[in-house]
């Protein structure tokens, strides 16, 4: 979300050549993110900065899950895994 906020930050310093002030590119930022978008897009933007970094957490779970629920199982109910002796 912060990446998006110093993106929508920085165009909006780019686009006032004349003022390049910090207090009106957050008056545009504001104008953007709560005056001219609804609160859906507002979520889903919100939604899918926070999973970008969280996918892959998702992915490295579901493969070690996957991995591990393959492994075989000996009589005593233990998973046997591919570095043991035994």
């Amino acid at each position: 979300m912060a990446t998006i906020m110093i993106t929508l930050f920085i165009e909006s310093c780019r686009h006032n050549p004349k003022t390049r002030r910090i207090r009106q590119s957050f008056s545009d930022l504001y104008s953007i993110l709560y005056k001219e978008a609804d609160w859906f897009s507002n979520i889903l933007l919100a939604l899918f900065a926070l999973l970008g970094p969280l996918l892959p957490v998702i992915f490295a779970y579901f493969i070690t899950r996957n991995w591990y629920d393959s492994l075989p199982v000996d009589e005593d109910n233990k998973r046997v895994y591919p570095w043991s002796d035994e």
